[in-house]
């Protein structure tokens, strides 16, 4: 039987301002993703990321805003997991992921990561070109900082060696962060539309999909997340769609399971 699905909604966009992917979580219901999955509908959260300075101290724009919204997404998410469902976090700026990925450790244990996005996201406060939050995401989940960021987060909630990085295209991020990835995240697996097209999307995701997590680590969860509006280069959220003819629509499927459970 198919462990069912309580969707929240995350009405958010680390640019700081209204707008943006914050209209996200509404364009999903208009197209009736919560029926199409026989998911229970449990409201939007409470929050939005205002402010468009960066903080000093941690480089990020909208800090408090942003660290309120991982709280409380990562207390919804755990509490969904709990209840012995699987949750499905509605929204379109990666900013959401940390909280979303917290929760998931916190109720279930290890984490398997399949990161379906335009890019790779392990900018921090300080490398970030915008500080966005959106640049940051999986440098928190791994513990790489912002340092207060990841502990709203409650620490590092993913390994690198349990994640794929799906459709990442961005040259100039992937020059960033070459000696990031040669050194630090060497056990990082990214894989871009070229390689996604030549190992067919199925295959690619798959590994991630049954794992056991990293020696030392009990249990077993595994999560995707898709950027709906994946950017071009800055801002960060502002370019639409994915490029080089792959079709993230039909191809995404979000899931996450919990140890031991079916479906």
């Amino acid at each position: 039987m198919s462990v069912p699905w309580s969707a929240i909604g995350v009405r958010i966009d680390s640019v700081g301002r209204a707008g943006g992917t914050e209209h996200a979580p509404a364009a999903l219901h208009e197209h009736d993703l919560l029926v199409r999955l026989g998911a229970e509908d449990r409201g939007e959260l409470a929050v939005r990321i205002r402010g468009e300075e960066r903080d000093p101290a941690s480089g990020v724009i909208g800090l408090a805003d942003t660290l309120a919204t991982t709280a409380a997404v990562r207390a919804a998410v755990r509490d969904i997991v709990a209840d012995g469902r699987r949750p499905l976090v509605l929204g379109g700026c990666c900013a959401l992921v940390p909280g979303a990925l917290a929760g998931l450790r916190d109720g279930a244990g290890a984490l398997g990561v399949a990161y379906v996005d335009g890019h790779v996201d392990v900018y921090d406060g300080t490398t970030s070109p915008t500080g966005e939050g959106a640049d940051m995401p999986m440098s928190v989940a791994f513990g790489r900082g912002p340092d207060a960021w990841v502990d709203a987060a409650g620490g590092v909630s993913a390994a690198p060696a349990d994640v794929v990085v799906l459709g990442a295209r961005d040259p100039e991020e992937a020059a960033d962060i070459a000696d990031l990835r040669a050194g630090t995240l060497a056990a990082l697996e990214v894989l871009g539309p070229d390689e996604l097209r030549a190992r067919g999307l199925g295959a690619a995701g798959g590994p991630r999909s049954g794992w056991a997590p990293t020696a030392g680590r009990s249990g077993s969860t595994s999560t995707s997340t898709c950027s709906t509006s994946a950017r071009c280069r800055r801002p960060t959220t502002s370019c639409p769609k994915a490029s080089n003819g792959t079709s993230w629509p039909s191809s995404w499927r979000p899931w996450a399971r919990r140890p031991g459970s079916p479906g």
